[in-house]
């Protein structure tokens, strides 16, 4: 069987004088000396990410394609770099000097609901003052 090399007519299965070879031959010598380097899948998904730059708000969250994701909380404030893969959009990893820092998740609704706000007693300027005259009249 002889194969032709695109366009220029001449068959691969001839000797080359240049290599003092056939084509064929000096190729799978090359491939048997250097063989590929395989890149596991998970580097391979890697390469292939979708980076997007987010400002962390002072909720420490952020939103993409709609959906509000918890960051955490030494980020409020900075602009950040997320990247997910384009078949899943909702699989978001942050970034920081591209090195990948974690997973984030979308916000949790009905956890965050359930939460009771309490807020903590606030002493009034009034009592405040009133504290500091009693304390200064013990003072004396």
């Amino acid at each position: 069987m002889t194969l032709l090399l695109a366009g220029s007519g001449r068959a691969i299965t001839s000797v080359h004088h240049g290599i003092d070879a056939r084509p064929i031959d000096r190729h799978q010598i090359s491939i048997r000396n250097y063989p590929r380097k395989r890149v596991d899948e998970e580097s391979l998904d890697e390469f292939f990410l979708v980076s997007l730059e987010r400002t962390v708000n002072r909720g420490a969250t952020l939103s993409l394609h709609g959906i509000c994701y918890e960051v955490p909380p030494q980020y409020i404030g900075q602009r950040v770099e997320v990247r997910f893969p384009q078949d899943r959009p909702t699989e978001l990893y942050l970034y920081d000097n591209d090195v990948r820092m974690c997973r984030i998740q979308p916000v949790d609704s009905r956890f965050n609901g359930k939460q009771l706000y309490r807020p903590s007693t606030r002493i009034s300027d009034v009592a405040l003052h009133q504290m500091d005259t009693q304390s200064q009249g013990e003072l004396s």
